[in-house]
């Protein structure tokens, strides 16, 4: 009861309709991911990935909505770097996905939260190189890894820290340091101090990353940017509402209850902020352009002051 006391003291009173909001994200995903824990070689590991279970299909799931005004299955974002938007449905509401494609240096490719790999997908991504890094940046944003492990058995498959002991496909953790294989192009940061106020268990667990020919700063759920209007196609109001509840009720409940050690919390932040990054792409919501931009909305969601 008292847990639900400190709930409702952070909540602004217009924040009725979504009373439970907080409290069903974290209960949603407390439960462990599916797999189990293992000390399996690297070759088990690409037997269990090259056994998943495929789910692509051959029409394509860039279908046209607010994330994706144009149903393209890919987007040049600038030089090197491509975006997949595509529409994800929780409980019927639309909040949205987005994979990061970047080719790197040596010409392969190193995707980020990927999406379905359905065929015209699939001729596309080849279309731009081999595909040699594929990153699964926290315990959410995984459902896809091993399916885009299978396809592409040269492949390393990455995780978050924590995911090789839930997932058997996962090949490779990252948490600080990049690997050697894309270590001069990119930067990552763990944030290791969140969790779950239920179950006092990691939440996400998320690996943010740091594409430095691009300046472009990569996350998945540390930052969100979900629109409330579009110039191009109106925001469903079911879209508009869980906007609505992300940064009104859980925002809040996240700094104050799952953020588990502050001053740590902001040492990252700051890290992050280090990068100088020009460009946020974040998995859920729209891109920010922009340094100044870029540092005050880091700023604004994570509530660090200068």
């Amino acid at each position: 009861m008292a847990c639900s006391c400190r709930i409702w003291k952070i909540m602004d009173p217009s924040s009725v309709l979504l009373p439970l909001w907080a409290y069903f994200l974290c209960a949603l995903t407390c439960a462990d991911a599916a797999g189990f824990i293992h000390s399996s070689p690297l070759r088990l590991r690409q037997l269990t990935r090259a056994n998943a279970v495929s789910t692509a299909t051959g029409r394509s799931e860039a279908a046209i909505g607010w994330g994706n005004p144009d149903g393209v299955t890919l987007r040049e974002v600038t030089d090197n770097v491509w975006e997949a938007n595509r529409p994800f449905l929780w409980n019927t509401i639309d909040v949205g996905s987005r994979m990061v494609l970047i080719r790197l240096k040596d010409g392969s490719l190193w995707a980020h939260s990927p999406v379905n790999l359905d065929i015209p997908t699939r001729a596309e991504v080849d279309a731009l190189g081999p595909v040699k890094h594929i990153v699964s940046p926290n315990f959410e944003h995984l459902k896809y890894g091993p399916l885009w492990g299978q396809a592409y058995p040269d492949a390393v498959t990455y995780g978050c820290p924590g995911l090789m002991a839930r997932e058997p496909w996962c090949m490779q953790e990252v948490a600080n340091d990049p690997p050697d294989s894309w270590l001069d192009e990119f930067e990552c940061c763990f944030i290791d101090c969140e969790q779950n106020p239920f179950t006092r268990k990691s939440f996400f667990n998320e690996v943010v990353f740091f594409h430095k020919p691009s300046k472009t700063l990569i996350t998945s759920d540390f930052y969100w940017n979900y629109p409330s209007t579009s110039p191009s196609r109106p925001i469903p109001q079911s879209t508009r509402l869980w906007k609505f509840g992300m940064d009104r009720v859980y925002l809040p409940f996240y700094k104050r209850l799952m953020i588990t050690d502050k001053g740590r919390f902001n040492e990252l932040v700051e890290r992050v902020l280090g990068w100088r990054a020009e460009r946020i792409i974040p998995c859920h919501g729209s891109i920010v352009e922009g340094r100044d931009a870029c540092e005050a909305e880091i700023r604004r969601q994570t509530g660090l002051t200068d």
